[in-house]
């Protein structure tokens, strides 16, 4: 149909190509000739249009979707139904499907992820509240256009449910891997919970950029796997994904629907809710590293100078004090000296002179509790006394948040004692969001180059702003008050520019992921992305983008006179590998307190720079923690020897036995208790007689304790075995042992050596619903064994 169809006019529509196929037939791009305008044609192929099921589904598609009106909702125009075609007339996107993005980029880095699964999250909200339910929500049904905007498609599979009251069941369509348990299960009624299930799993395919499910697996390894068996968690495939975000996923995807959010609405807040909490942190770190960056430049604080009292040494018995980084050189030392006398056959004279601390320091602050470095060195918080150091020039300098830093330098003597008393003052921490960016601004008369508007230090108080620029005919004055701390950012703008100037202006757009880079233009800070720098002169310019941990990005960008230019940058992380192995190997893997889904030996790609926290964990093992400092475009081998944790296990058989732990021969039929040295955990225990059978039993061995077995033989323990039916009302079964019939029913109490056994029951017309039971007959046995039976037909 596609090929013969393609140029063709239908009433006003010109079909131009096809752009897609779905399980009713094909979608064309094409033009309304009358009004100029590109849509989209959703065809039935007519081969079907015969079918009165196929046609009540594509009518039953147009009025749902004419019934949503949603910004992330594709809009329906019209229906035709015409002699050769049937179709909608739908809204053209100009984009990707996210699945198209998901097999193309992979993982989507997660704050991106966030901003598109918000918008599927409201078209979804929107259509429940009209008591639609999509029922195919997958990532070939989301459309992505250029500028970001998510927009829902393929309603096809989506009933009212005011109108019919419950949904098809799961074997009339939709896509297999996306579906629900209760779904696949082909459950009679699902309700707007399977709509939560398959946007979590689209959410958790869009974080980690694959499926739990491989390629290999049929159509029932995916039924069995969606029904029974737990996925991964999204932070194991992806470490970059928050915990808390990953938690949310996992709750969305619960086999159980009362297990999920109950509804979108539940959804959304709880990602609003992790939203907010990062945004809090975001924030926090912000004004640690402004507060950091005010310790350094202070382009407007008078510092005034520090007090340093001298007192001469009292004459007593000299004492030495050693600092922690001294201790290594003084012992390196030592040895070399002591190795120099007995070469040279001197008199050894104190070896120690010239290298141990010859003064100490008592620091104070106002406030208390200030961070000191001496030397460089940090060594605690004010009030601090006793700091041992060398004789000679010496540097101090105290830090605290929400204040200047100070620092100062002198000199000590052998054998000094110096205090030092430094009077921190308080630091308002002040950003400026201007327009024109290029505008000069001034504070108190001192010009403050725009590097320094995010983030500046300034004394608390009452200062002057002034802000000008040559091409507008304003000037803007006005005082502040700057409070100690954070303080909200102040936006600063000029009127239109002059009417001369006017047409010689542009905008520029700047976007990045992750978002919170900074921009330079032409070397010049001016914002955080995302930002928009409007009245921005007509010319050529270099653009840069900063953040901690990512590769610089840098370009040159042309504004043009009154139009704005639109830029996104994904930004590239500075990462390092890291190849990691143990002895003995198949230790978990756990980084930054995140656990990867690996066994060593392994290696870790993309690990951002920086030092890393690792730790290596292996039952039976202790836990090994180091740290490694991970560099950028470079490979770090980690190789670490694990150190066993270990217990005692003594086994004893009565009258005798041949004795195997983790089917390991250990002795033959022996009646001697075996004492073994044995790694914590659990090990597999079993006792073979060749009369009385097998005894087999999962022990744990605890770290540094004693656990004893003791399997005899010759002692019959009391079991009692009952069988209900599916209502849970009591029945008669055969009791079967070993898959022989032993000729007694249920209920009946047995009398059974030691060993361990498979027990079962069986009754003509009922099927065993959980299957026959391996039973461990010991000292432990104390539950009655309870088989349910099930009528056939049932």
């Amino acid at each position: 149909m596609k090929a013969n169809i393609i140029g063709k006019v239908l009433d006003n529509y010109r079909i131009v190509q096809n752009i897609g196929r779905g399980g009713m037939g094909f979608v064309f791009k094409a033009l309304n000739i009358k009004l100029n305008k590109i849509v989209a044609l959703k065809m039935i192929n007519p081969a079907l249009a015969m079918n009165e099921n196929f046609m009540h589904r594509f009518e039953a598609e147009a009025k749902t979707l004419a019934k949503l009106e949603n910004p992330n909702i594709v809009r329906i125009y019209d229906l035709r139904v015409e002699s050769d075609y049937c179709y909608i007339v739908m809204e053209y996107v100009e984009g990707i499907t996210m699945g198209r993005l998901i097999k193309e980029k992979g993982a989507i880095p997660w704050p991106q992820a966030f901003k598109l699964f918000k918008q599927m999250l409201s078209a979804i909200e929107h259509a429940h509240k009209e008591e639609i339910i999509h029922r195919d929500i997958k990532p070939n049904n989301i459309l992505i256009t250029r500028q970001g905007l998510v927009k829902i498609t393929d309603f096809g599979l989506a009933k009212n449910m005011a109108e019919f009251g419950v949904t098809q069941s799961a074997t009339t369509g939709g896509t297999l891997f996306y579906m629900s348990p209760e779904q696949v299960k082909g459950l009679v009624y699902t309700d707007k919970r399977s709509d939560v299930y398959a946007l979590g799993f689209t959410f958790y395919e869009m974080l980690t950029g694959k499926t739990p499910f491989e390629p290999e697996h049929t159509d029932f390894d995916i039924r069995e796997a969606i029904i029974r068996k737990k996925f991964p968690p999204p932070h194991q495939l992806n470490n970059k994904i928050p915990l808390r975000l990953s938690r949310i996923v996992e709750k969305a995807i619960e086999k159980n629907p009362d297990d999920r959010f109950q509804s979108v609405s539940e959804f959304t807040k709880a990602l609003l809710d992790f939203e907010k909490n990062e945004e809090a942190k975001r924030k926090k770190a912000e004004a640690a590293k402004r507060a950091e960056k005010a310790e350094i430049e202070q382009p407007v604080v008078e510092q005034a100078e520090p007090v340093v009292q001298k007192i001469e040494p009292v004459k007593k018995k000299k004492t030495t004090w050693f600092g922690r980084k001294s201790v290594a050189a003084v012992t390196t030392l030592a040895g070399i000296l002591v190795i120099a006398y007995f070469f040279f056959l001197q008199k050894p004279s104190d070896p120690f002179a010239e290298t141990l601390p010859a003064a100490t320091l008592a620091i104070t602050s106002i406030p208390n509790r200030a961070m000191v470095f001496v030397n460089g060195d940090s060594v605690g918080q004010t009030p601090l006394d006793k700091i041992a150091v060398k004789e000679g020039t010496v540097s101090v300098e105290i830090r605290k948040e929400n204040y200047f830093a100070r620092d100062t330098s002198f000199s000590v003597a052998k054998d000094g004692n110096s205090k030092v008393h430094l009077q921190l003052q308080p630091a308002a921490l002040v950003s400026f969001q201007i327009e024109p960016v290029d505008a000069l601004l001034e504070i108190n008369g001192q010009k403050i180059a725009n590097r320094h508007w995010a983030g500046l230090p300034l004394t608390v108080g009452q200062h002057q702003l002034r802000l000008t620029h040559p091409q507008y005919q304003d000037t803007l004055r006005l005082n502040v008050e700057a409070i100690q701390g954070l303080n909200e950012t102040i936006q600063l703008a000029l009127n239109a520019p002059l009417e001369s100037a006017q047409k010689d202006f542009g905008e520029l757009t700047v976007r990045s992921l992750p978002a919170g880079a900074s921009i330079y233009i032409d070397g010049k800070y001016v914002n955080r992305t995302p930002f928009t720098m409007k009245n921005l002169s007509a010319g050529n310019y270099e653009l840069s983008l900063r953040m901690e941990g990512f590769v610089d990005s840098n370009e040159p960008v042309r504004i043009e006179s009154n139009q704005t230019l639109t830029l996104e940058k994904m930004l590239v992380p500075r990462s390092g590998t890291l190849v990691i192995s143990s002895t003995p190997p198949g230790a978990a893997v756990w980084i930054a307190n995140r656990e990867w889904s690996m066994l060593t030996p392994c290696t870790v790609p993309d690990l951002e720079s920086g030092k890393q926290e690792i730790v290596l964990r292996k039952e039976g093992y202790a836990d090994l923690k180091t740290t490694v400092e991970i560099r950028a475009n470079e490979t770090i081998a980690l190789n670490e020897e694990l150190i066993p944790l270990l217990g005692q296990l003594t086994i004893h058989a009565v009258p005798w036995g041949t004795i195997f732990v983790n089917d390991k021969l250990i002795n033959r039929d022996t009646n001697i208790k075996q004492q073994l040295e044995l790694t914590v955990g659990e090990h597999k225990v079993r006792v073979e007689h060749p009369t009385y059978g097998i005894y087999e039993k999962a022990v744990q061995v605890e770290n540094k304790k004693i656990t004893q077995l003791y399997v005899d033989f010759n002692k019959t323990h009391r079991i009692k075995v009952t069988a209900i039916d599916a209502q849970g009302g009591p029945i008669w079964a055969d009791i079967l042992i070993d898959g022989r019939p032993i000729g007694d029913q249920t209920p009946k109490e047995l009398q059974l050596r030691t060993g361990t056994y498979t027990i079962s029951v069986a009754r003509n017309g009922y099927t065993l619903e959980d299957g026959p039971r391996q039973v461990v007959i010991d000292d432990s046995i104390k539950d009655p064994l309870q088989f349910i039976l099930r009528k056939m037909n049932q």
